[in-house]
């Protein structure tokens, strides 16, 4: 390095100006001399002195800036045997070996706190998820931070006191299971983001649920440890999915229809389903339909079926409708064969154990009315 320099810029690192003045004042007590022109900084003691003066990048980008310089000195090692027993050469092979075992001890020390810290947070998320099973507001209290928020699905805000009460306040909805997976973890300082889906399996009045929902959860470290300072959660859809089961329940209920059996039929209306068949009064729940559909399945030489032609299922998740066409065919009352085709259009819900029933149903038919008997 002709004429030598005063100090020298790093790939890996950079010397802010008043460590730079430091530095100076290194040389100037003989500590070193100007790099490439003196032997000094041969000694690996003035490297150990040197480091404490870096300002370091962030720990994600050492190991690739680090790589960079080694490997610049590496691939300039020609030029340097040409300059063997230079004091260039010595100075810039002796660092070249130092800063490859100090840095990487310092990338791989930042790397193992990063995954120890990712373990600390994914503990008390799992500690979070058993405290609401156990119903134990004093744990939930531990770790919720005290400005702790919670955003529902539906957009509501609450505080950590509403929270709790509205996770174990109700005795009859009580959680059974709760099955944390897809996680995705975030650690930045002294904040932590933790993406992931929950599976909740539980009781709602006596009766079954499973619902999974999508968790936004935001941690701090506070007094070292680990608190939750806000949360956002949605129901978790995959609306293909949910199209897919509407379909194959559909498909089901049509089997059901061509057994003859009024109970298997309808299995597939909610308890509180509206019946709206052609040429008969309103049903308003599922028994009520009892009869209609009876009389229906109950028609000599009954034949029938119907197919979707379209399925939409709303963004919540939650409901959907169905319209189709149906054809049927069956014996008239002098033994004639008589046939009908026509559309049909329903509506279905997704129920809390995750199943679709039919909350509204409505069917008629695509042929004329016949003229009334003069």
């Amino acid at each position: 390095m002709p004429g030598g320099t005063d100090f020298i810029t790093w790939p890996a690192a950079r010397v802010s100006a008043p460590r730079l003045a430091r530095l100076k004042c290194l040389k100037a007590a003989g500590r070193g001399r100007r790099l490439g022109s003196g032997a000094g900084l041969a000694d690996p003691t003035f490297i150990t002195q040197l480091l404490p003066f870096v300002n370091w990048p962030p720990a994600k980008q050492r190991s690739d800036r680090i790589s960079r310089v080694v490997f610049s000195i590496h691939r300039n090692r020609d030029a340097l045997a040409k300059e063997q027993g230079s004091p260039m050469s010595k100075w810039l092979l002796a660092i070249s070996a130092a800063c490859a075992v100090h840095f990487s001890a310092i990338a791989n020390s930042a790397e193992t706190a990063w995954t120890e810290a990712q373990k600390q947070v994914l503990q008390v998320d799992r500690q979070w998820a058993d405290a609401e099973l156990r119903g134990d507001a004093t744990a939930l209290r531990r770790i919720l931070n005290d400005g702790f928020i919670a955003v529902y699905g539906s957009g509501k805000v609450v505080d950590k006191e509403t929270f709790i009460k509205d996770v174990i306040g109700d005795p009859s909805d009580k959680m059974l299971s709760q099955d944390l997976g897809d996680i995705t973890v975030r650690v930045q300082g002294n904040t932590a983001v933790v993406v992931e889906t929950d599976t909740i399996r539980g009781t709602d009045g006596g009766q079954p649920y499973v619902t999974a929902l999508r968790l936004t959860t935001t941690y701090i470290k506070r007094n070292s440890h680990w608190v939750a300072l806000a949360e956002h959660f949605a129901r978790a859809i995959d609306l293909k999915d949910d199209e897919a089961a509407i379909r194959k329940a559909d498909s089901d209920w049509v089997e059901a229809a061509r057994s003859k059996h009024v109970d298997a039929w309808l299995a597939f209306y909610a308890d509180d389903a509206v019946v709206l068949p052609p040429n008969d009064k309103v049903a308003n729940g599922r028994e009520s339909a009892r009869k209609s559909v009876g009389d229906l399945l109950s028609l000599p030489g009954l034949s029938i079926t119907w197919q979707p032609t379209n399925v939409a299922v709303a963004r919540s998740g939650d409901i959907a409708y169905l319209t189709g066409a149906y054809s049927i065919a069956f014996n008239g009352a002098n033994g004639e064969p008589l046939t009908d085709q026509g559309k049909l259009l329903e509506v279905w819900k997704k129920q809390r154990d995750g199943k679709w029933l039919c909350a509204a149903d409505i069917w008629n038919s695509d042929l004329p009315t016949s003229p009334p008997p003069k």
